[in-house]
């Protein structure tokens, strides 16, 4: 039973990677997504990818950070009609 239900999460977690993965690559040029992978591992970056990420990736990320808290907000709230 338990190795099933370890079964159950490696597939629901490799679903969320690629749902992930996927997202990444609509939002996000392929460079882009190097440099962003370079930070979330800890790998030192360029200078030229360190002022790209400062200027124009960070930026966006904080961006989309907002955009998911107005989404989460909007999703937690009532959605009532008007009268025609």
């Amino acid at each position: 039973m338990q190795n099933m239900a370890k079964d159950i999460i490696a597939q629901l977690s490799k679903i969320k990677e690629n749902e992930l993965k996927n997202s990444i690559s609509i939002l996000f040029k392929p460079k882009q997504k190097d440099i962003i992978f370079k930070v979330l591992n800890e790998e030192p970056l360029t200078k030229t990818e360190a002022e790209y990420y400062s200027r124009i990736i960070k930026k966006k990320l904080e961006a989309i950070t907002a955009l998911n808290d107005m989404a989460n907000m909007a999703l937690r709230k009532q959605v009532r009609r008007g009268s025609k």
